[in-house]
């Protein structure tokens, strides 16, 4: 995987932060934010930066789970919802989510193959010792 430009934003959103993010995903770019911050703090930004709207939130993969039984289900749930949708708009994990998803191989695949239709994939809850 390459990367071609990597940003960060803090508290406020910049000016133009969601033209730019709009024109990011128009042009086909898949967009990544990995943030400290709690799901619902962190959805309050995607949704001002207008990275989702309101007419898409139901078209999002919410896993968030220290359980590995309800990250399967999680995910068997977005593989079903996908045959139905077009798309993913959004696929959300947490710190904890990733930490218990990288120690089973099958879970590994899955987030791979979501994250690939993933219009855009957010972490909450990272903390520096973890790696996306």
């Amino acid at each position: 995987m390459t990367f071609l430009g990597i940003t960060a934003v803090e508290d406020a959103l910049q000016w133009n932060a969601s033209e730019t993010i709009k024109r990011l995903k128009d042009s086909g770019l898949k967009i990544w934010i990995a943030t400290g911050d709690k799901y619902e703090t962190t959805l309050g930004v995607v949704k001002a930066c207008k990275l989702i709207n309101a007419s898409q939130v139901d078209n999002m993969a919410v896993l968030i789970s220290e359980d590995v039984n309800v990250l399967r289900l999680g995910f068997e749930d977005a593989f079903s919802r996908l045959e139905t949708q077009s798309n993913l708009e959004l696929l959300v994990l947490s710190g904890v989510s990733l930490t218990v998803i990288e120690a089973d191989d099958e879970l590994v695949g899955y987030m791979l193959q979501l994250i690939a239709v993933a219009s855009s994939t957010i972490f909450v809850r990272m903390s520096p010792s973890q790696k996306v």
